[in-house]
């Protein structure tokens, strides 16, 4: 599904929602996250934090809340002593990253 078909599905047909979506992937941090999720397994806050090599928690926490909002991250409360949170990327969100693929390796950005 092309990036834009995705914008325009928007649930609750919000002509805001490209806007919303590429300012969330303006974020810092935001694309990183999801290329570590990509692989689609479920990954831990912590464990996403250390991947990434982040000591900022308040942008991780605060990329991580602007994705699953968005839907592009789905986030799963795992009931136990403390609580646990756990992130996945979901099907939009892997589109997203794969266009971002495409537009890296066009720009001859890709590593």
């Amino acid at each position: 599904m092309p990036l834009l078909d995705l914008i325009q599905k928007d649930k609750v047909g919000n002509p805001d929602m490209a806007r919303k979506v590429f300012k969330c992937l303006s974020m810092p941090l935001s694309l990183e996250i999801m290329n570590r999720l990509s692989p689609g397994r479920a990954m831990r806050y912590n464990e996403i934090r250390k991947s990434l090599g982040i000591r900022d928690t308040k942008s991780l926490s605060r990329a991580l809340r602007a994705l699953a909002s968005l839907g592009l991250v789905m986030r799963t409360v795992i009931p136990s002593t403390p609580p646990a949170v756990a992130y996945e990327i979901t099907s939009s969100g892997k589109i997203i990253v794969e266009n971002a693929a495409i537009i890296s390796e066009q720009a001859g950005i890709l590593e």
